[in-house]
This record gives C-alpha cells, structure tokens and sequence, in this order.
C-alpha cells in the first residue's frame, strides 16, 4: 500500500514538473503541419441551444476539439473523460473546450442533448453537419473518423491530435492551457 501511494505521489509531482507527451506514452497521434487556420478557413457553427459560435471568437486562443458522432459507438464513452476539462476551464478567457457533434447522417439515433442528458452531461454542443470544422481541421468528411481529438493554437493550427481520451491526454492539455493563459498573461503586462 505504502509503495502504491509513493508511486502515484511521484508520478502526481513529475506530471506537474515535466512535459507528459516525453515523459509518459500518451496515446497522441502524428501531429500534421497543415495549412489550414482561422484565417484560412474560417466557420460558423450553432450550438445546439441556437448560440453560434465562429471561428473568430477563437483567436488567439487555445482550443481542444471534441468531435463525435450519434451514431458512433466508440464515442459514447469518451464523453463523460472531458467533462471535467470543459467546466475546470469555463471561466478561462484564453482556452476554449468544444464538443461538435458531427453529424447523425442516418437520422435516426437521438440527438446529441440526449446523449449528454442520458449521462448526466450537460456541456455545449456544436453542431456541424456539413463538416465545416472538419475543413478546418485538414480533413475531408470522407476521411474523417471520430471519435476525434485535437488540440489548436492561436491561430487554427493544430499542435497535437490525440487517440483517446484518457486522464493523462486531460492532464497534457491542461498542463498546455495553463502554459498558454501565462503566456497570454506575460505578454499582457
């Protein structure tokens, strides 16, 4: 028990002392140099509440994208693991946390408020049927799988696309929102 609690206590300090995509194996994929950014492609997307969110209101700051789908099995589980990373950060003006709900090309599963509602999840969805965040994302709809995880800059640019979700991926794009809302804030003063 003891060695147990000795062990998660240092990996709890490395993770807050090192970079974790070098220190652990965080299911991430390649990132691709791409492109595409705000300026380059820009959207428009409603929230399933009717707001709309568009590209420009994501300038400069740093943006993790949760894209699934109704009727995507593997994504149904995932949902619940960014929970948390979407309401820790709400109130955090530098960062941004978007659930988009691809699309339900079949019509005929529930929508996505369902979906969260059916497990006791309540965050904003974006909805982009025609794929319009997907351009953004250097993908053509024919290409696109989901689920699928990004993490951009500023600019649009994607820094990372991850496998999975799972606690240490949450704690690797924590660890770069903070890094990004200091930056902010040091080039502020």
């Amino acid at each position: 028990m003891f060695r147990q609690f000795v062990a998660i206590s240092s990996i709890a300090f490395g993770l807050t002392t090192t970079s974790f995509a070098q220190s652990f194996d965080i299911p991430e994929l390649q990132a691709v140099p791409l492109e595409h950014s705000w300026n380059s492609n820009p959207f428009s997307l409603k929230y399933s509440d009717g707001r709309t969110l568009s590209s420009e209101e994501l300038r400069g700051k740093m943006v993790f994208v949760a894209a699934w789908a109704s009727w995507c099995a593997p994504c149904k589980p995932s949902l619940p693991k960014y929970a948390p990373l979407y309401e820790s950060n709400i109130a955090n003006p530098n960062v941004k946390v978007l659930s988009v709900h691809f699309s339900d090309r079949y019509g005929r599963f529930d929508s996505p408020a369902e979906i969260l509602a059916s497990k006791d999840l309540y965050y904003p969805v974006l909805e982009d049927p025609e794929g319009e965040l997907v351009k953004t994302l250097g993908k053509t709809t024919a290409s696109f799988g989901v689920p699928h995880y990004v993490l951009m800059d500023g600019t649009g640019k994607i820094i990372k696309r991850y496998g999975e979700i799972n606690d240490l991926v949450i704690m690797d794009i924590e660890n770069n929102f903070i890094s990004h809302s200091k930056a902010v804030f040091a080039a502020q003063k």
